[in-house]
């Protein structure tokens, strides 16, 4: 988004930072293992961690700043199994039962229900933020408008609070 601003492509007066997300600690429901914090990661309960790759998703990024800013990367660096994004994370734990992963909330919570449950919310990183705006070349720009209206509206809003979204508007 910034580099398109930089680059004068967007309407500034559309920008709009709209929601925010959060980085959790999730195991399987049915794995009984004592974990309050991702402190706890370096417990030797521990045996594996799954994590999102740095080099190709976000949320491996988002990983990697969590783990090294409380100084327990290096640590637990022989434990961590890399999937490619959180699908991968989700489906790592969920059906090979590694005993936890890192994953963004709402990922979590769409699928806290069936079989995993969530441990921990990671605090002291970058934040999450997702913003929409209006491109200058575009040919439909009042239904853009009408459509960030929409993604705006307190309706829209709630739902996308009930998939754990935090709201930033």
């Amino acid at each position: 988004m910034n580099v398109l601003k930089d680059e004068n492509f967007l309407y500034n007066d559309s920008i709009t930072n709209i929601l925010g997300n959060k980085i959790v600690l999730v195991m399987p429901k049915d794995l009984n293992i004592d974990i309050k914090s991702f402190l706890d990661l370096t417990n030797n309960d521990i045996k594996q961690i799954a994590i999102g790759e740095s080099m190709t998703s976000s949320i491996g990024r988002y990983t990697e700043e969590i783990l090294n800013n409380l100084d327990i990367y290096n640590i637990i660096a022989d434990k961590i199994i890399f999937g490619k994004d959180t699908k991968e994370v989700i489906e790592l734990v969920r059906n090979d039962k590694i005993e936890c992963g890192i994953v963004y909330k709402t990922e979590a919570i769409l699928n806290n229900n069936n079989d995993l449950k969530i441990l921990a919310e990671a605090a002291d990183y970058t934040d999450i933020v997702y913003s929409i705006a209006i491109l200058k070349n575009t040919l439909k720009e009042k239904e853009a408008r009408d459509f960030i209206d929409y993604l705006c509206s307190e309706e829209s809003l709630n739902i996308l609070k009930d998939y754990g979204f935090d709201i930033i508007i």
